[in-house]
């Protein structure tokens, strides 16, 4: 039997994100890769970003996912590889 409330740990989650949200000024005329993003995950359930390092993607996932989140039933989850 879990030791926790239900809907506690996506509560935490949601904290966890909202705390590592990337300010808004890394997202200076990135707004369109951030809609292109989210208009992919319309499309299908799983989007890959690949590039090289130091270029901004895990920003970029962290805040899609913060945005289209409330959308989905099941909110959104990071997966690193």
């Amino acid at each position: 039997m879990p030791d926790h409330a239900p809907g506690e740990g996506r509560l935490r989650a949601e904290r966890e994100l909202a705390h590592n949200l990337p300010t808004l000024a890394s997202f200076v005329g990135r707004a369109g890769a951030a809609t292109e993003v989210a208009a992919l995950l319309d499309k299908t359930a799983l989007v890959t970003l690949t590039g090289p390092p130091g270029i901004g993607k895990s920003s970029l996932v962290l805040r899609v996912a913060y945005d289209v989140a409330p959308g989905y039933s099941g909110g959104a989850w990071l997966v690193e590889l």
